[in-house]
Parts: C-alpha cells; structure tokens; sequence
C-alpha cells in the first residue's frame, strides 16, 4: 500500500512498437511516451479516496477485479526492474524485523510532505521520525 502511495520510481519512459490509439489521440509507431505509476496510483476510477493509506485496496477480490498494469510500483513487462522481486522481499524482512521491535512516530502531516521526481521519488525534506522501543 505505501509503494502506491509513494512509488520509488516517479517516472518510466518507452517507446510504442506500434500506432496506439488512446481516445480521440493517435499516438504513431516510435513515439516517446512517459507513464507515471504515481498518477496511475493515484486515479480515483481505480483506487476510491486515492490519498488514503487502505491495505483492503489489495484484498485478493479487489486485486483480481483490476487490471495488472494499475499497480507499477517498480513499472511492469518486459521492462521492468530487474531487481523488484529482492527489493519487495528485503523490504518485507527489514520492516517486519523493525517493526516488532520499535514503535514510529511523526508529527508531520502526511499532506506537508513535498517530493522530488529523481531517480527515485524522495521527499525533499526527509521524514522526521521518533523511534521507540517496544
């Protein structure tokens, strides 16, 4: 849920095999296209209150009723990152690891948050935390 929020990366760029027709746009063979799993994330018809942080969004029911390109965190097919599966995994373990171990807190709202698109999406600031042990 939080890698949907806050996707690492902000930005992938392609370019169409074909012509591709999007509504009334033509978009022809060898165009450079730019998606955003962040507006992609963030699309109301696809996630109901898109700002909110709701884990039900991936109930298996509600994960099987959607297409498999509207969650990217890490971008999708051929061309997707190579190391997705061992970040999600780490990820898993470090913070289940963290977790049963610390309590996190902030004061920051979660809307005072500015970000920067670089390689990676970070905010520009940081995130102050207070850790506690449990």
């Amino acid at each position: 849920q939080a890698m949907r929020l806050f996707p690492p990366v902000p930005f992938v760029s392609r370019q169409l095999k074909s012509d591709f027709q999007q509504g009334k746009y033509l978009l022809p063979r060898n165009s450079q296209i730019s998606i955003s799993p962040y507006v992609v994330h963030r699309n109301e018809s696809i996630y109901p209150n898109p700002t909110a942080y709701n884990p039900d969004n991936f109930l298996p029911e509600r994960v099987a009723a959607r297409n498999a390109y509207d969650y990217i965190p890490f971008s999708a097919g051929p061309r997707n990152c190579v190391g997705q599966k061992f970040a999600q995994f780490e990820e898993k373990i470090i913070m289940a690891w963290l977790l049963r171990r610390y309590r996190f807190t902030t004061k920051r709202t979660f809307e005072s948050i500015r970000y920067a698109t670089e390689a990676i999406l970070r905010p520009i600031d940081g995130i102050v935390v207070d850790v506690e042990k449990r």
